[in-house]
């Protein structure tokens, strides 16, 4: 049961836009997003229950040093998505539960309640999309998985221009340091610690987060591994790594992205990805692994965004990810039956 002051109620007002008409083929996603309290939750047959719930929380990044204001970033990211037009099948509903909020920096409790509502969710069979907020985000939405699947072997794939390998200082866990702590959890249940970072800029680790890196195990894709001559290498590195889990949970931290089309993050950098057709290829091999259960944006910080464009390319993320979703769902269902 998640009521207390760390968790806000969803608003329909959150979710506004334009209105073309009620037919299928002219919705739009905030005529389609459904309002309910998360201790509502339940599974819906015949559908796919995919399940927002935000973040919104700054207090890691401002433990990192960064740059605060990312804890709007959830209203903003369902602003964006308010307005995309609706491609997917019937069989996917959308739902909006609420934000988990940091209250008085108490980032540590925060998480707690975080990992709680993904384990409902998860628990009534729903696919989380979660909306930071920042990247402390990775831990509470990992540790909500963890606990609703024991026994799986769960991998995360993170887009991102940093390892997040960290260790926490003085103030305790921050932006940086979820997959340290992650990496820490494994070890100390004896497990493996199944971790992909893609978009790794060497400019932005230090030398120790790079052996640290090596000593964890965690496997790699460098920003310059991401050009259409090394794109093949590269999906084939997503697939030999979905191989080996029996989940997939993607962290999208939008740093990863060269700041001319992302300039609303916590940590821009000059350098990084687009959002072109490599990008559009990594993410499909992705979803085309048929293990994907979980994802999350984090860092968006509308503080420091123009003319909206990092919300917007969140919410592209969002967008192509239904698409993905759907197109995997369809697959399933084709697979098992009529009468299974």
């Amino acid at each position: 049961m998640i009521s207390n002051i760390f968790y806000e109620l969803p608003q329909k007002s959150w979710w506004q836009g334009r209105i073309d008409g009620d037919e299928r083929g002219l919705i739009r996603l905030h005529q389609q997003v459904q309002i309910i309290e998360i201790n509502a939750l339940k599974p819906t047959p015949g559908v796919r229950n995919v399940i927002f719930l935000g973040f919104a929380s700054d207090e890691g990044v401002r433990r990192n040093q960064g740059r605060p204001g990312a804890a709007t970033g959830p209203y903003l990211l369902r602003k964006a998505c308010s307005n995309l037009p609706v491609h997917y099948s019937e069989k996917l509903h959308l739902l909006d539960t609420g934000n988990i909020a940091t209250i008085n920096g108490r980032l540590e409790e925060a998480r707690k309640y975080l990992a709680q509502a993904v384990s409902l969710i998860i628990e009534n069979e729903g696919f989380p999309i979660l909306l930071g907020g920042g990247h402390a985000i990775v831990q509470g939405h990992y540790a909500g998985l963890k606990a609703k699947l024991p026994g799986k072997k769960i991998g995360i794939i993170n887009f991102d221009a940093h390892f997040d390998l960290r260790a926490p200082a003085e103030h305790g866990p921050n932006s940086g340091t979820s997959f340290y702590e992650i990496a820490e959890q494994c070890k100390k249940d004896s497990e493996p610690f199944n971790y992909l970072a893609i978009g790794i800029q060497r400019s932005a680790n230090s030398k120790k987060l790079f052996e640290w890196a090596g000593q964890t195990g965690t496997r790699f894709i460098a920003v310059e591994q991401i050009n259409s001559e090394q794109i093949t290498e590269a999906q084939q590195q997503i697939d030999d790594f979905a191989a080996g889990v029996d989940a997939l949970y993607l962290s999208f931290d939008l740093d990863v992205f060269v700041s001319a089309i992302a300039p609303g993050v916590s940590a821009p950098s000059a350098t990084g990805i687009f959002y072109d057709g490599n990008f559009r290829r990594l993410l499909k091999a992705c979803f085309d692994s048929g293990k994907v259960i979980s994802m999350d944006i984090a860092e968006l910080n509308p503080v420091y965004d123009l003319d909206n464009r990092t919300a917007k390319l969140g919410a592209q993320i969002i967008f192509d990810s239904l698409l993905a979703l759907d197109e995997t769902y369809s697959a399933t269902d084709s697979m098992s039956g009529p009468n299974s």
